[in-house]
């Protein structure tokens, strides 16, 4: 997949447990062989530093199953499907995954009879 491809099927994961001085390469390096990685960034909360990256959905699931509660240079992971609505920035259940297409189908369908 190429890099920076803009594309509505992509996950967004969250990956917190990571050193200061760890690089989107690194990253992109930690998940590409458990599937195709797009975007990769380094960001800052208020009391960590956490990275971003966006891949197919099943390629995020498989990243999250493996990769969640490892350690890493020296650090334990947590992999979380990160939210993308406009209000809030993260979910706080670590359980969320966003719906599959056929399950949001099915509770649009349910919504639209009421």
């Amino acid at each position: 997949m190429a890099r920076n491809t803009v594309n509505k099927n992509l996950s967004k994961l969250r990956i917190d447990g990571i050193d200061d001085d760890t690089s989107p390469r690194e990253v992109r390096e930690l998940l590409e062989p458990l599937g195709d990685v797009a975007e990769v960034s380094i960001n800052s909360g208020q009391v960590c530093l956490y990275a971003l990256a966006d891949m197919a959905y099943k390629d995020a699931e498989q990243a999250t199953l493996y990769l969640d509660g490892t350690h890493w240079r020296g650090q334990r992971l947590s992999l979380t499907f990160a939210n993308r609505g406009s209000r809030k920035r993260w979910l706080s259940s670590q359980n969320w995954k966003p719906p599959k297409d056929d399950e949001k189908i099915r509770k649009d369908q349910s919504g639209s009879k009421q």
